[in-house]
């Protein structure tokens, strides 16, 4: 029987923990005892070292990894016609051969939805994010940050329940960092969606004017093999993550 999820909690970590197998019976351990909520419509930024367990954590609650011990519980919403999430990668990730209204409407196509009805709520985000005069050029044609609004602007088109971000930002230059970063909580503000969002920088800006958790990593080993020993520890709130 699945568990109530406490209060309006959106996402419930318990002692979560992932283990990589490795050939010849060694392991690789990426994360171990996590436990954090977080709430419907929250920004929590998680801050961690290059190796901690970051994108990793982010995989899992996308469903693309497995854990391997804990719990990970998720409140859907009513509209089951909705995706549970979308994930804007590190690269830009669109598709070369397609403009950039079609990069960003890309996810409502796939769900079936009419060309002129995915364009009508795809214009609308290309507009919050400066895209508008650009809806008819095609990747090669943008710069790296305009590149990363088109994606951007895919996840928000798709109405996800929840909005995972894996460094979004890094490749990019500190300017066009810090304004896609004031873009990114702009558009947060006014549809408060659940979002996650993974940096190593601690003092990125999206960080600043959110919740945010710390993974801490350090040595750990089982057998004779080496890994990684992570916890969440929370900086601004008071019992969402537990600390080990």
């Amino acid at each position: 029987m699945k568990r109530e999820l406490p209060g309006s909690a959106k996402i419930v970590m318990r002692d979560l923990g992932k283990v990589f197998e490795r050939a010849g019976g060694s392991q690789n351990i990426a994360l171990v005892d996590v436990s954090l909520e977080v709430g419907d419509g929250e920004f929590v930024c998680i801050v961690g070292p290059s190796g901690c367990g970051k994108t990793t954590l982010l995989r899992i609650v996308a469903g693309l990894e497995a854990l391997t011990t804990g719990t990970l519980e998720m409140r859907r919403a009513d509209e089951e016609s909705r995706p549970a999430n979308a994930m804007v990668f590190q690269e830009s990730s669109l598709f070369p051969w397609l403009t950039v209204l079609d990069n960003a409407a890309f996810g409502l196509e796939m769900r079936g939805m009419s060309k002129a009805e995915r364009f009508a709520r795809t214009r609308p985000i290309l507009e919050m994010v400066g895209l508008t005069r650009f809806e008819g050029h095609y990747p090669h044609q943008l710069s790296g940050g305009m590149k990363q609004r088109v994606s951007l602007a895919r996840a928000f088109v798709n109405d996800p329940d929840i909005l995972l971000m894996d460094e979004p930002f890094a490749a990019l230059d500190a300017q066009t960092k810090l304004i896609l970063q004031e873009e990114l909580l702009r558009i947060w503000e006014t549809h408060r969606k659940t979002v996650l969002f993974i940096t190593h920088a601690i003092d990125d800006r999206a960080g600043r004017s959110s919740r945010r958790d710390v993974l801490v990593a350090g040595p750990h080993h089982r057998g004779d093999t080496g890994g990684i020993r992570t916890a969440a520890r929370h900086c601004r709130t008071e019992g969402a993550a537990r600390v080990r």
